[in-house]
Order: C-alpha cells, then structure tokens, then sequence
C-alpha cells in the first residue's frame, strides 16, 4: 500500500507543477474570457458608416413609403440611450431611388453591380412588379431581390424586407376593406409566464416561485456535462503518455522490480484521478462563486456537487484503466491509434447525446441511454441538474452499473497492464488482448 502511495504521490505531484497542467487550467478561463471581451469589443466597435442602397421600385409605389421608413429609422431607430446622451449602434440607411431606363435593361444589375464594387452604393434592390398583387404569382416579377458584396450583414435586407411587407400588407386590407388594426387586436397573442413551484419556508411563510429561464434551465445541466467531460479528457489519457513513456524508457522494467504491476496501475490511476479533481475544483469552484455573485446559487442543489464528484471519479477510474492498459500494450505511439478511437467514443457520445436528454430528460430513450455504463457519468449527472429529476431507482441502478463497469475495467486494465507493461516487439490485436484478459 505504501509503495502504491508513493506512486500515485509522485506521479500527481509531477502532474500538477508541470507547465502543461497550469497553462490547461487557466486556458479554459482564458478563452472565455476572450470571447467575452471579444464580443464585448466587436458590440462596441461595429461599423456605422452610413449605407446607401439603390431601390429599383417597378411598383412605383412603395419607394416613398421606403425612404419615409428610412429616415425614421435614422432619427430614431439606431440610437442607444437617453436624449442629449445618445449614442449611435447602428448604421444610417440612405436610399436611392434608381430607374431602369437609367441603364439599358439588360445591364441594369451589371450597372449597379458595378457601383457597388467601387463602393459607392452599398447594395441595391429590384422590387418586382407583381410583389404587390394577391395572385400568388410566381417568378422574379413576384419578388425582392437584394443584391450586395456583403453578404454577411443580414440586418438590412431583413430590414428592407420588414418594411415592404407591412406596407403591402396594409395596402391588401385597404383594398378588401378590412380595418387592419381590427384584425390585430383580435389576433393578438396571449402571454404565458413559465414559473417553477412554490415551496414553504422553515418559518411557514410561501416562497413565491421565480419566473423561469430557458436559458438556465439548458445553460446548468449543459455546463455540468461539458465541465465532466473536459476533466475525463484532460486528466484519465495522460495514462497513456505517462505509461507508454515508461515502457519505452525502460523505467517499467526497474518499477515492476519493487512493485506488482497491478499496484503500479492503481497508483498511476489514483494520480489521474487526483489531478481531474484538483482540475475540476477550480473549475466548481469559479462556477459556484459565478453563481453566488449573481445570486443564483440555489440554481445548482448542494447535492449535485456532491454526485458530480461521484460519476466524475467513476468516470476517471474506468477511462484511465482503458488508457493504461493501451498504453501497456503498445509499443509505439501510432500503434494507439487502433485501440483509441473506440475509448474516445465512448466519451465523446454522451456530449452528442446531451441536448437530446437536456430537451426530454424523462424520455424513455434519456432513461435507457443514461443507464449505460460508459455514458452514465456525463447522462445521469445532466437528467439530476434537471428538476424534478429521475427516479430514485434510476440513480440507483445507474450508480451500481458504473460501479460495476469501473471495477471491470480496472480488473481488465490491470489483466492486460500486468502482461504489456514488460513486452516488446508487435502491438498485440484485440484478440490477443481479450486472451490476455481472460486466460492469463
């Protein structure tokens, strides 16, 4: 037990003053960090030169209404703030008024297409003549058609298009002489406020429920499970590197010399397990304080730190001894790539599966899918951030099943560890490894 000890200690000792490990921790905060600022910065710095587009209006009556439109927006509609302390957050709209006998009609688009490249238009619009009319005629006379060198600026043609469409809308209740603001107030929709359950206080006294917000509901059981599955990733395959660098180095061979191989695995797997928890206690611990300081702290129950420990530590146990025992069996590191890819599914499924079970955590599919072993850790925990939660049965049987897994991959990780940590030559195949597990 001591020498298991002192393997695991150094190993994790080694792990976590590394340089890798400190600059794995702060990346994540960092990143997020960026795109926040990044978004922040691109919200703050967009462009606002003003963008003039030409309107070939071959209804000849809606161009008015869309520059009257336009020039509202420009007074009112992109700024931010109270008035004397505005601040402009959109570009100004300038509309020009463009007809088809200004250029053959053939060259009409080739025209304008062609001020647009030399930046003097923005974009340009062809008002069919037939947008108008209730027919439902078909073909480019039927339509709007946008034209621009900037596709990705999506705000002005929706807007374009917003505004035409109330017009003509108007225009075909006038014209069947219906009020338009009638038909409005009969069709207007109903709220509906989505609120959680009222609970008694210690004291007697109700506490009312709080409004609830999609986007916490997605947001905490999505971040649990991203959370887990980076932790497995980042702490149970340095198993592989660790014992293949070992093995190559011939370090194995002086270690097995003091130490069964079967306790040289576990001391190299409770080091792995040690580091995904010191890694995700920063973590827990910034989400946590996150939560605190926006008073949402009773969005996460005090138990689901607790079983996000469990399944993380299940989870860690029963990768790593499938890493380790790759790296036991393979001599060189490409040859780990015929054994990998069937470990980093299993991890990587569950995260697939996460939005499918977040938007029907009850679901026979969620139920059937979170009680499969190597899915358990990541599925379960998310159906637990959900309230009400599963059963009581459901967790039950999850647990013991991941329990069960674990035990059998680390009794079939230390089977094939014990015989691959010392051989040499040929990467054996998946059936020698099934031999080695069951017949050695």
């Amino acid at each position: 037990m001591i020498k298991l000890l002192t393997v695991a200690w150094n190993d994790y000792r080694q792990t976590v003053v590394s340089k890798t490990f400190i600059i794995s921790i702060i990346l994540m905060p960092v990143l997020f960090g960026g795109m926040v600022f990044v978004n922040l910065f691109s919200n703050e710095n967009i462009d606002l030169k003003d963008k003039r587009l030409g309107i070939i209006d071959r209804t000849n009556i809606l161009y008015e209404e869309i520059e009257s439109k336009a020039e509202q927006r420009n007074q009112y509609e992109i700024y931010k703030g109270k008035l004397g302390d505005r601040k402009q957050v959109k570009p100004k709209i300038i509309v020009e008024q463009i007809f088809d006998h200004d250029y053959k009609t053939d060259d009409a688009v080739l025209g304008l297409s062609d001020r647009v490249r030399e930046n003097s238009l923005f974009g340009f619009l062809i008002i069919g003549q037939g947008v108008v009319d209730d027919n439902e005629a078909h073909g480019e006379s039927s339509k709007i058609i946008y034209h621009t060198g900037s596709p990705s600026v999506v705000e002005i043609p929706d807007w374009f298009k917003t505004v035409i469409s109330e017009k003509i809308e108007m225009m075909r209740f006038e014209e069947a002489g219906v009020d338009k603001r009638v038909i409005n107030k009969l069709m207007r929709p109903i709220d509906m406020d989505r609120m959680g359950l009222a609970m008694l206080s210690e004291e007697g006294k109700v506490i009312q429920p709080k409004k609830d917000d999609p986007l916490k509901t997605f947001g905490i059981p999505f971040t649990v499970m991203i959370l887990i599955f980076v932790t497995m990733n980042m702490s149970a395959p340095m198993m592989l590197n660790t014992v293949m660098e070992e093995k190559m180095q011939k370090i194995a061979e002086v270690l097995v010399a003091s130490i069964s191989p079967f306790n040289l695995m576990l001391g190299k797997l409770l080091a792995a397990t040690l580091v995904g928890i010191t890694f995700s206690i920063v973590y827990i611990s910034g989400l946590f304080a996150m939560l605190i300081f926006y008073s949402e702290s009773d969005l996460v129950p005090i138990s689901l730190y607790f079983w996000f420990y469990v399944f993380l530590v299940l989870g860690l146990l029963s990768f790593g001894s499938m890493w380790a025992g790759i790296g036991a069996a393979c001599s060189e590191m490409k040859d780990t790539q015929n054994f990998a890819g069937l470990t980093v599914m299993m991890i990587a499924v569950p995260v697939i599966l996460g939005p499918a079970v977040i938007q029907s955590p009850s679901s026979t599919f969620s139920v059937i899918v979170s009680l499969i072993p190597p899915f358990t850790p990541l599925l379960m925990l998310v159906r637990m951030a959900i309230p009400p939660g599963p059963a009581l049965w459901e967790v039950a049987l999850g647990l013991i099943l991941c329990i069960s897994f674990t035990l059998l991959c680390v009794w079939a990780g230390g089977k094939i560890f014990r015989i691959g940590i010392l051989a040499q030559g040929q990467t054996p195949s998946i059936k020698v490894l099934i031999r080695w597990i069951f017949f050695h």
